[in-house]
């Protein structure tokens, strides 16, 4: 495996109890992500030019959604 591969740090595993059917993708052993579909997961964890969009997309989401202000 290349020392320079996005891929490397990513791993998925069952969630930890409590969140029962979610598949957890970790980094470096640290929990990232929760997905509901396993192949959503993985692909997560193999796909950087998908995870990279799906940052994007969040991203993109996040900065037009108003802000509350109190």
């Amino acid at each position: 495996m290349p020392d320079n591969d996005p891929n490397a740090f990513y791993d998925v595993a069952p969630a930890p109890q409590g969140r029962l059917g979610l598949w957890m993708v970790t980094s470096h052993g640290i929990p990232w992500r929760f997905f509901t579909d396993r192949d959503k997961a993985v692909r997560f964890a193999t796909d950087a030019a998908w995870r990279a969009e799906t940052y994007a997309a969040e991203a993109l989401q996040c900065s037009v959604t108003p802000r509350r202000t109190n």
